[in-house]
């Protein structure tokens, strides 16, 4: 209800203003400096609501939790606090390129770009299910950038193409693989080991 305009330096500096009309003095202040880790790049941004999220070099941190707490202890508020450790892994190989943040509301999903930035470097992405908090990585997309066309993603590639999102069957032709890791069940029998035979997708 109350909206401010907000601008992130490159070395992590917020620096939040309100008012109706910049040029006038009686009518543009100053609210706030605050400090996050340094972002990674100019569109790695998201709302939740009107919430802005920020991707920042310890994870996608709410701007509203910045005003309240040190740099050092945001990742404990970031919305990819679950995947901490991989996000810093992925930080450390990638970040000499932008990363970018494209939510996807039709699809619930919310698609953070992990960009080539080297050879060597596997092309994956990361994805959020944006009703549960769920993440998990995509792997095969190279996502060097992020968009959101007339209702579909799309994502262009180091090598100048461009992938629509789920759509087809198929992975770019080839079939999709899932590894999925359930959480443990006794069943029935606690401290004794289990050796499973079948198994069946519902």
């Amino acid at each position: 209800l109350d909206d401010k305009w907000f601008v992130v330096s490159t070395t992590g500096e917020v620096a939040v203003y309100e008012g109706t009309n910049p040029s006038d003095a009686n009518n543009w202040a100053n609210v706030g400096i605050y400090q996050i880790t340094e972002p990674l790049g100019f569109k790695g941004v998201s709302y939740a609501g009107g919430d802005p999220l920020i991707a920042t070099q310890n994870g996608i941190v709410p701007l509203s939790e910045a005003i309240s707490k040190d740099p050092a202890a945001l990742s404990l508020a970031a919305v990819t606090k679950q995947i901490e450790p991989e996000w810093k892994a992925e930080v450390a190989q990638r970040s000499a390129m932008p990363w970018e943040i494209m939510k996807w509301p039709t699809n619930n999903m919310m698609v953070v770009s992990l960009p080539i930035a080297s050879g060597g470097l596997d092309a994956i992405c990361f994805v959020c299910n944006v009703e549960t908090g769920a993440w998990c990585k995509f792997k095969g997309w190279d996502t060097q950038c992020l968009c959101l066309y007339d209702g579909w993603g799309y994502f262009g590639t180091s090598d100048g193409k461009v992938f629509q999102m789920e759509i087809g069957g198929t992975d770019d032709g080839a079939p999709y693989t899932c590894t999925y890791i359930a959480l443990p069940d006794h069943m029935r029998s606690p401290g004794v080991a289990k050796l499973v035979h079948s198994a069946r997708v519902t």
